[in-house]
């Protein structure tokens, strides 16, 4: 947790399967994904189709092909418990991650493994596990298991850390005036 709060910001490509009850294949998307500490997060997803989302503290815009939605993360604890899962995570705060999770950590080497049970009751009813995966200082994985039996797992690649987005000019993929055309 320390190298992430350490990391700055990280950029980072991603492969997400979601399987859900209700469908007979799963659905496959990739994209990038970008964060800024503390609560600049963009997700911006490639295939198939373009979207993206994107969450400046408490204000969420998702935009697409479809339209633009916004969201303001005060009005739901369980959305703000499910969007604030990796931003917790990336900006290393530990003791934010113990308030809302019971934690379970196992090391092998510079593999590790990071299991998160919410504690709220909301949120449990709906989460059973956010399990994080790394090698060393970066972030590999993320699972997501629904207490409905819907899974999402996300791969990592390509992941940088250590980026100033203000400094270097590409704070833009933060404005939502620019989602959907990445």
């Amino acid at each position: 947790m320390a190298h992430f709060a350490r990391s700055g910001g990280v950029r980072a490509s991603f492969r997400e399967t979601r399987r859900l009850s209700i469908l007979v294949a799963p659905i496959d998307t990739q994209g990038f994904l970008y964060f800024s500490p503390p609560d600049r997060l963009a997700r911006v997803k490639t295939q198939p189709g373009n979207s993206k989302v994107v969450v400046q503290g408490t204000h969420v815009i998702f935009e697409d092909e479809t339209g633009r939605r916004e969201l303001d993360l005060r009005s739901s604890d369980i959305a703000r418990g499910l969007v604030g899962n990796l931003m917790v995570l990336l900006r290393g705060d530990l003791a934010e991650l113990r308030l809302r999770y019971a934690i379970t950590y196992v090391a092998d080497g510079e593999s590790w493994r990071l299991d998160l049970v919410p504690r709220a009751r909301e949120l449990r009813s709906l989460i059973e596990l956010v399990r994080a995966t790394g090698l060393g200082g970066r972030l590999m994985g993320m699972e997501t298991r629904e207490t409905n039996g819907d899974a999402t797992v996300t791969h990592f690649s390509e992941v940088e850390s250590g980026l100033d987005f203000d400094v270097d000019g590409s704070d833009s993929v933060f404005s939502p005036e620019s989602a959907v055309k990445e």
